[in-house]
């Protein structure tokens, strides 16, 4: 089960990677998020912690890492592992891509208690993230 949201960007790719791998800075492009950290410096099985304006406070590690690229970040849900897989695309113009997936026993309910909001607000964060990307100071 998985679903996911692309826009273009004026910004560079390294713009794009620096803010995504700004964990911390995260909940000021991402509102649903009121905090946001990592344990570590951002590298493969580097562990974090999110907490969400909605819902309990949860773990996480990054569980895959192409540097200037793409990643995904791992939390695990009861018989569940919820992926957020972000990567961009080079070329003119840059694409950039949020895919949301759960994996697991249950996926589909996770995906019906869960999924249906990412997919509703998932467009917004990717607009607010791009708004930022283009400020001056990130180009």
């Amino acid at each position: 089960m998985k679903f996911s949201y692309t826009l273009t960007t004026a910004a560079t790719p390294a713009a794009v990677w620096s803010t995504w791998t700004d964990v911390e800075k995260w909940p000021q492009w991402d509102s649903e998020l009121t905090s946001a950290r990592l344990f570590a410096p951002f590298a493969l099985a580097a562990e974090g912690q999110l907490t969400p304006k909605k819902g309990p406070t949860s773990k996480f590690y990054l569980s895959q890492l192409d540097w200037g690229r793409s990643y995904t970040f791992t939390t695990q849900l009861p018989l569940c592992r919820l992926h957020i897989h972000r990567f961009i695309t080079y070329g003119q113009p840059l694409r950039f891509t949020n895919e949301v997936s759960f994996e697991g026993p249950l996926a589909y309910v996770f995906k019906l208690m869960l999924g249906n909001r990412f997919q509703r607000v998932l467009p917004g964060v990717m607009k607010q993230l791009r708004a930022q990307l283009e400020t001056t100071e990130n180009r």
